[in-house]
């Protein structure tokens, strides 16, 4: 089972099956574990991802530190919304090889920075999702 902090690598049908998000995985790190499930992108800083008119809006910032990070690169973790799903179980072989998770201190700013009136959860197309991701599972209902 995945924890609170961990940065796991999955593709995400978002906003469509054909996006860059769903053709390419990317990182993102879990703010909220068990049956639902929330998770935060985690996105290789690029000069058209600080524009400020173009999501993400907020975010935090961070350089590649295996004492913090799991990142190669600069990373920007938006906090703009999560992307939520449940019912799936995700394999831990979808976390990060480097390290499995984020600082505490890193989180706690993260939590701080999702702490705001316009953070909006993002519910997943779940048929899709199990289909990009062959290490996720839908949890059987016992």
């Amino acid at each position: 089972m995945i924890e609170q902090k961990d940065v796991i690598t999955m593709r995400v049908p978002f906003p469509d099956i054909s996006s860059d998000l769903a053709i390419q995985a990317h990182m993102y790190l879990c703010i909220e574990k068990g049956a639902n499930k929330s998770f935060l992108s985690c996105q290789t800083k690029k000069p058209l991802l600080m524009v400020e008119s173009m999501p993400p809006f907020k975010y935090v910032e961070e350089a590649p530190d295996l004492s913090r990070n799991p990142f190669k690169y600069g990373t920007l973790i938006a906090c703009d919304f999560s992307f939520c799903f449940k019912g799936i179980k995700v394999d831990k072989k979808m976390l990060t090889n480097r390290r499995r998770d984020v600082c505490e201190e890193l989180f706690q700013d993260v939590v701080h920075k999702i702490n705001h009136p316009d953070f909006s959860e993002v519910p997943v197309d779940e048929v899709q999702l199990l289909k990009l991701n062959h290490r996720l599972k839908k949890m059987s209902i016992i």
